[in-house]
């Protein structure tokens, strides 16, 4: 028995490096959606009290207490939130086929945002 294949070399590398970058692009896509679900799992968790661990974060103090209270916070237990900013800031980077979660500095960001517009004009 003898078998005989006919392929163009060409056509089937192309094929197989097609496959390769559609593989890349979905491992990148997949990175940034897992990297979103921690930035939500991370908030949510801590804005209920939660620690990494499961257990609870320790109690405010009272002058803590007192100072939310009129502001009015929540006092019920520690979620780490006072004007939100920290937990808007939390943000993803991604480098190639890793991801990396930080904390932005979004008053900079915004700042030469606004140079840069008024640098050449633009309305914001």
């Amino acid at each position: 028995m003898e078998l005989r294949v006919k392929a163009n070399t060409l056509q089937v590398s192309k094929f197989l490096n097609k496959i390769n970058r559609k593989k890349k692009i979905a491992t990148k896509t997949a990175l940034n959606r897992v990297s979103n679900m921690a930035v939500l799992m991370i908030t949510k968790r801590t804005q209920s009290g939660k620690l990494p661990d499961g257990g609870g974060m320790i109690a405010y103090a009272k002058s803590t207490k007192k100072n939310r209270d009129k502001r009015g916070r929540q006092t019920g237990f520690v979620d780490l939130t006072d004007s939100g900013k920290m937990f808007r800031s939390l943000d993803f980077r991604q480098s190639g086929f890793k991801n990396t979660l930080f904390f932005s500095n979004i008053e900079r960001a915004n700042e030469q945002k606004r140079r840069y517009c008024k640098r050449y004009n633009y309305k914001t």
